[in-house]
């Protein structure tokens, strides 16, 4: 085990239990019919536990990010995939949708995505 492995496990260890319990959501269409137009989607869901926040309004501005968008932190080693944005998440029972992932630590213990909300899919 790498030493930035190592710090990922211990963060992820660290934080268990203390942050919310979220949910992620990822629709991906099933194919093609004949015509070209996309077949119905599968839906695949992960548990993570992560928190809601809001950007500074500098940062905010310097990034390009609506002043509305708020902040996501998951914690990577709870979520059993990777984030991609248009993917839907669920905090403290309010969803918002993926609009841009903002961050990554160097040792991938967390990433932090922008997200506007959106009525419950």
């Amino acid at each position: 085990m790498s030493f930035l492995d190592t710090i990922r496990s211990e963060i992820t260890r660290g934080f268990r239990g203390k942050l919310r319990t979220c949910t992620l959501r990822r629709e991906k269409s099933t194919g093609l019919d004949e015509a070209g137009d996309p077949l119905p989607t599968s839906t695949q869901t992960w548990q993570f536990d992560g928190m809601r926040d809001s950007f500074s309004a500098q940062y905010a501005a310097a990034a390009g990010i609506p002043i509305s968008d708020v902040r996501i932190l998951i914690i990577a080693g709870s979520l059993a995939t990777v984030p991609q944005i248009d993917d839907k998440i669920e905090v403290e029972g309010e969803w918002f949708q993926v609009r841009t992932l903002t961050g990554v630590d160097p040792a991938t213990a967390t990433f932090t995505l922008a997200g506007f909300r959106i009525a419950a899919p």
